[in-house]
């Protein structure tokens, strides 16, 4: 409780300490640094990785910030991919998204379920008001809380990793 009134959230299941009854609990900021100038100044594109069953709706109402990561717990957030094309290491953290989401899936799941798009997003048709912050776990990544509205994505291209 006192971690939430200060800003912090827990970021994943508490991992027990082996051989002892002492559990390891992760917390992060909610906030980190805001990057929003920057991100503006020396970036033209985001990009974001989605399953294609949600295409239709991201389609029609663009990216709301949701929390649907069994890897990680957070608050509602969508998260981004920096850069003009991205990397190896931006793959892989990807591509391990992907693997721990598809474990997770019921057996019985529609096979798109398992299916993924990246969306390039083009920052200039962003409004002023979105604001970008780090995100502290992984490289080339950041977050927001705010809506990015449908018209701002420029491209959608399939993604399976």
């Amino acid at each position: 409780h006192d971690f939430r009134t200060c800003g912090y959230f827990n970021s994943q299941k508490p991992k027990q300490i082996e051989n002892t009854n002492f559990f390891v609990l992760i917390f992060e900021p909610k906030f980190t640094k805001n990057i929003s100038d920057n991100v503006r100044k020396h970036c033209k594109y985001l990009y974001h990785s989605a399953p294609k069953s949600y295409l239709n709706k991201i389609i029609k109402k663009g990216l709301i910030p949701k929390s649907k990561n069994s890897l990680f717990f957070y608050p509602d957030r969508t998260f981004f991919m920096v850069g003009d094309k991205l990397n190896a290491n931006q793959l892989d953290a990807l591509k391990d998204i992907q693997n721990t989401r598809n474990t997770n899936i019921d057996l019985y799941s529609n096979i798109e379920d398992k299916e993924y798009v990246l969306l390039t997003i083009d920052i200039s048709k962003l409004p002023n008001d979105v604001k970008f912050y780090c995100d502290p776990l992984a490289f080339g990544a950041i977050f927001t809380y705010d809506n990015i509205p449908p018209n701002a994505i420029i491209n959608i291209e399939p993604f399976t990793l």
